[in-house]
């Protein structure tokens, strides 16, 4: 992986597999660039691809022959070809094996090189049609494209679909065409479909992507409902065992069936004006109780101190505070513009010597509660001794206290 790092040879838009890389940094440059379209007045549509068995298939010779194209001296070369070739496999069932078959396709799964020979298959992918802005995040691939125009811009689509289309077929590839759909709203439904090979597309106003339910008019109430129904049913659980279990055993029960999905991707669906974030918070109230055994009637901020534990609106905070100082210290997201005051003028103010965002122009409430807006005004809040901290662990621990001593 470092000589492909090294020498800048991984797409940008690549997320699987990468260092420092996730999927919510995937989703969040997705979102950010549908917001940021939106915004402007523009159409946007998004195609969300289904790779039938992506990582089984992948032709070994078509691999061997991009890793030469990517500089491999012929030794490395000739290692690679020794560890793909005559691989075989056995089935044992009840201490009865089956007959040995060589393996001729897709990349040995479970092995540390696996996703990366997956990842340098599917690198070109990005550049095969400027006009779309690719993402993959292993073989979840999405394409978005956005116009003044919605004729114009579905015929574009059409017209640069083929181009993709045909890329995967030449790489030996398989489209499933009958789970690949557009996320677009449904008054583009009047408009001419969008087909590949012959086959219309799907017309979805939600799809799931990495985990996330994304509606048409990003107001994430599917991907809350989702959230709320896996919440309840987990404290569920935490109220059966209570009786059964130490406070200690609650609270990890807490951070494994409760946490993640409070955090996952709470930068984008978390901060939303649109959203219905009060049941998230009662259901989290909910298993704070369950775990301290409080009354109903009795105030629950006390306990959030004494647990140590951030209420969900703080949780967002600090998880999106912890994007921006990811952007300041690692360049995390290079698509994405955030200034300093300090960076776009030389006078001695106060927001210029304590490390404060200037806060970019918005039309519209959707771009306002993006990440990249509303995180200026979460990160200018903060104090600016918290802000300088040194290593991205100290930062976040004095964070923590930071909101939890305004409890």
């Amino acid at each position: 992986m470092f000589y492909f790092t090294n020498n800048k040879m991984i797409s940008p838009k690549q997320y699987g597999f990468r260092p420092g890389l996730t999927t919510s940094d995937c989703l969040i440059d997705l979102i950010e660039e549908i917001t940021s379209s939106l915004d402007q007045g523009h159409y946007v549509v998004s195609l969300f691809l289904d790779l039938s068995k992506a990582f089984d298939t992948v032709n070994h010779q078509i691999l061997l022959n991009k890793l030469k194209f990517y500089g491999l001296q012929q030794s490395e070369y000739n290692w690679f070809q020794a560890y793909l070739s005559n691989r075989k496999q056995q089935v044992y069932v009840n201490g009865v094996a089956s007959d040995s078959c060589v393996i001729s396709t897709g990349v040995p799964q479970g092995s540390i090189l696996g996703p990366l020979l997956f990842i340098i298959f599917i690198n070109d992918l990005p550049k095969i049609s400027t006009f779309f802005s690719t993402r993959l995040y292993a073989d979840d691939t999405s394409l978005t494209a956005s116009g003044c125009d919605l004729d114009s811009l579905l015929c574009e689509i059409n017209n640069h679909l083929p181009a993709v289309y045909d890329w995967l077929c030449s790489n030996k590839l398989t489209l499933n065409l009958t789970k690949t759909m557009s996320r677009q709203k449904e008054s583009y439904n009047l408009y001419p479909p969008l087909t590949v090979a012959n086959v219309y597309l799907d017309k979805s106003s939600c799809v799931k992507y990495l985990g996330v339910y994304i509606d048409c008019h990003l107001t994430w109430h599917d991907h809350i409902d989702y959230i709320c129904g896996k919440i309840s049913k987990n404290v569920n659980i935490m109220v059966k065992l209570k009786r059964h279990v130490s406070e200690a055993t609650l609270v990890s029960l807490y951070y494994s069936l409760i946490y993640p999905y409070l955090t996952y991707a709470c930068t984008l669906w978390g901060n939303n004006y649109n959203a219905p974030l009060s049941q998230i918070v009662k259901l989290q109230n909910k298993a704070v109780r369950v775990i301290n055994d409080v009354p109903l009637m009795e105030p629950i901020t006390p306990h959030y101190l004494s647990l140590h534990l951030l209420k969900f609106p703080d949780i967002v905070k600090l998880n999106t505070c912890m994007l921006f100082y990811d952007y300041f210290h690692h360049e995390k997201f290079p698509n994405i513009s955030v200034s300093l005051v300090s960076e776009l003028h030389n006078y001695n103010t106060r927001s210029a010597s304590s490390n404060q965002i200037f806060i970019p122009s918005f039309r519209t409430n959707l771009r306002r509660f993006c990440p990249t807006i509303i995180g200026c005004f979460f990160w200018n809040h903060i104090p600016h001794f918290i802000r300088d901290k040194p290593s991205k662990k100290i930062f976040r621990k004095a964070l923590l206290r930071w909101y939890l001593a305004q409890y």
